[in-house]
């Protein structure tokens, strides 16, 4: 459980509320999949905060101040790569081959985002709610942005430093990490797909 995680624990909040993951929500994907079906219309943004503690939340607050400065923004995506790479304790290998595919992504998708597999995005939820979904594991990151993308919808950075959790085992291993591929080469194929 990470610093972020445990002062969250902390505190309590009225306006949130908890579901049960259905079975055929399998996985992390799954669970946001899930979590854009169940949000209210009515609510302005939807933002993922992962339950590792990976994902600080006191950067909502920021998120919202960018929403409030420009309407015009649709997404405020969080970037690790913005000046620099902003990952501790992740390991050498591990940041090159994390930045690369991010290279790889760039140049596929022409896109000026500098990080695609991140998923702390706030979204406003008429947008994030509009698309066929298919991803149930961590890959779902990388097709939300996509689509995001393909309808050319206006993606803002903010600068971002990840910190590894430092408890329990992550399920997006080195192997899995293959997975990202998925969206990526769905996109290549069959670009429609990524239609809204």
């Amino acid at each position: 459980m990470s610093k972020y995680s445990k002062n969250l624990k902390k505190k309590k909040y009225k306006k949130i509320k908890n579901f049960l993951q259905p079975k055929k929500y399998p996985g992390y994907g799954g669970a946001i999949r899930f979590g854009i079906k169940k949000i209210n219309q009515k609510s302005k943004y939807f933002v993922v905060v992962d339950a590792d503690g990976e994902t600080d939340p006191r950067v909502i607050k920021n998120m919202i101040k960018i929403f409030k400065k420009n309407n015009a923004i649709d997404v405020v995506s969080a970037s690790r790569f913005t000046k620099s790479i902003y990952i501790n304790n992740y390991g050498f290998l591990s940041n090159l081959l994390t930045f690369l595919f991010q290279l790889i992504c760039k140049v596929i998708l022409n896109s000026p985002i500098t990080d695609f597999t991140v998923n702390y995005r706030m979204s406003k939820t008429k947008v994030i709610k509009k698309y066929d979904y298919i991803e149930f594991d961590q890959s779902f990151s990388l097709e939300s942005i996509i689509f995001l993308i393909n309808d050319k919808k206006k993606i803002f950075e903010i600068p971002y430093t990840w910190i590894k959790r430092d408890g329990g085992n992550s399920q997006n291993n080195f192997i899995k990490k293959f997975r990202y591929f998925r969206p990526l080469l769905r996109y290549l194929i069959i670009r429609s797909a990524y239609k809204s």
